[in-house]
């Protein structure tokens, strides 16, 4: 299970055949609720994406404190080819499942799409990007008095 940060985009993908696909559907469920189910028409032997960083991050709910708990949602992703158009018809071959653990944080610039931001970071930084460009990180937190 990936760490994954809801405030960066987390494309996810599957790989369209050259025959017998029309669409793709592409269920998100969040804590195990099926929340999303989308589709797209598809062109042959492409890939198709589905961004679900903004409708998984719907579902989060921070509640700012002073103990550092990092706040996540457990995010499985479902993609299947299909038959027909707007995801009608049967699946053709294997669907592709992805599962995370999303959190409300920001990738970097030259992580580009999909970054996993929690790594090597620990709390309380994992909301905000380290600076890199100093031997000893600094950060600058604007917080309510007393927090």
């Amino acid at each position: 299970m990936a760490n994954i940060a809801l405030r960066s985009p987390q494309f996810k993908h599957i790989e369209v055949p050259s025959t017998g696909v029309l669409s793709t559907t592409c269920t998100v469920s969040v804590d195990g609720v099926l929340r999303y189910t989308l589709s797209k028409n598809v062109t042959p032997s492409k890939t198709v994406n589905f961004d679900i960083s903004e409708l998984a991050r719907d579902f989060l709910d921070i509640q700012y404190n002073d103990s550092y708990i990092a706040t996540y949602v457990n995010i499985s992703v479902s993609l299947s080819n299909m038959s027909g158009l707007n995801g009608a018809g049967s699946i053709v071959g294997s669907s592709v499942t992805f599962t995370d653990n999303g959190f409300e944080s920001y990738g970097t610039f030259e992580e580009g799409a999909n970054p996993s931001s929690i790594g090597d970071r620990t709390a309380p930084t994992i909301l905000i990007a380290s600076n890199n460009y100093t031997s000893t990180p600094s950060f600058t937190v604007f917080a309510p008095t007393g927090k």
